[in-house]
């Protein structure tokens, strides 16, 4: 079970939080032998934490379901813990991460609800939507949070720029 946040949570959970277009992706086992998955990200827009132009996230598990070695050896055909999530370069997100562990493995906040896809629509609107389809997103929100995403329905995409410009006010309020 998952315990649902709000964008108000999300924000306060999360150590980092940018704009970023993934670079590349290296799932390996590290020298402990734990399967690990790297993801590298320009950032594009830095929200909160100290932050770099180039942010590379450390996440515990292959997210995907069959892995290959460097010389194409059959590694892995097992589920694992990030076979929900994938990666590919070239997408943009917005990203909360948690504060990474003491083995520099960090996450989504809420497992996947602080990881956000950004679209692009038919019309050119951008929109974000995480992997629960940001169903829960603004439950519970404050009047502030639910009044600067007014045009924003529970179980729909959200503007790009107006959660960008709520999320900064969340975590930098005036």
């Amino acid at each position: 079970m998952v315990l649902p946040l709000n964008l108000e949570q999300l924000s306060q959970r999360a150590e980092r939080i940018f704009v970023g277009r993934c670079d590349s992706v290296a799932e390996e086992y590290d020298s402990n032998q734990m399967a690990t998955t790297s993801v590298t990200y320009e950032v594009l827009d830095k929200i909160k934490g100290d932050l770099r132009s180039y942010e590379t996230i450390r996440l515990y598990g292959f997210s995907k379901k069959t892995v290959l070695s460097e010389d194409g050896l059959l590694i892995s055909r097992q589920p694992t813990p990030l076979a929900a999530y994938s990666f590919e370069p070239g997408t943009e997100e917005v990203l909360f991460l948690y504060k990474d562990s003491r083995l520099g493995f960090t996450s989504p906040v809420g497992f996947g609800q602080g990881r956000f896809e950004i679209h692009t629509l038919a019309s050119g609107q951008k929109v974000v939507s995480n992997n629960f389809g940001n169903r829960i997103l603004l439950k519970k929100s404050s009047s502030s949070v639910l009044k600067a995403l007014k045009s924003a329905n529970p179980d729909e995409p959200i503007g790009f720029d107006e959660f960008v410009a709520t999320v900064k006010k969340v975590v930098s309020p005036r």
